[in-house]
């Protein structure tokens, strides 16, 4: 696994996005492990985009406050058009009862809300972005959280598809 960008966003608050590539391998033997306090973890796989250090195009995160319960990493512009766009975003201090939402076109893939002793809400989406234009998703969470952080990343399709599936463990 490979630290997307070389960096964590967030101090209390952190989204973190890695990537592995290389030949495909699947099977039981395939394992993480969360060692943090109050974790939402988010995977997912993806088909279609490149299968080595290529594959990664750009990113922007932002571990600033809040601004009224909102949090944007920061604009990026893929350099190729239909390229997969992850975003994710997470909160501490926050009693969203719902998972956060997501603009800029991008679907909310995995979500949590805030559970007292469990976990601070956080959410994962992603998009194929047919176009080269910049993208800014913006997260919202349902109450002024006091620490956010949020990445957004993209990667080079290999094909003109992208396509994928999402497992999302709590």
């Amino acid at each position: 696994w490979h630290l997307v960008g070389g960096t964590c966003y967030g101090g209390t608050s952190q989204s973190c996005l890695y990537q592995a590539y290389g030949p495909p391998t699947t099977g039981a033997a395939q394992t993480a492990t969360f060692a943090g306090s109050y974790g939402a973890v988010f995977f997912a796989a993806y088909t279609g985009t490149l299968s080595d250090a290529t594959a990664f195009d750009t990113s922007s995160g932002n571990g600033a406050s809040c601004i009224v319960g909102a949090t944007s990493p920061g604009a990026i512009t893929p350099s190729a058009a239909n390229e997969l766009i992850i975003s994710m975003a997470s909160a501490t201090d926050d009693s969203s009862i719902v998972p956060p939402t997501v603009d800029s076109g991008l679907s909310v893939l995995g979500g949590f809300p805030y559970s007292s002793g469990q976990y601070f809400p956080g959410g994962f989406g992603a998009l194929v972005d047919g176009s080269t234009g910049p993208i800014n998703p913006t997260w919202h969470f349902t109450s002024s959280a006091v620490s956010c952080a949020s990445i957004v990343a993209a990667f080079k399709p290999a094909a003109p598809s992208v396509r994928h599936k999402v497992i999302v463990v709590n």
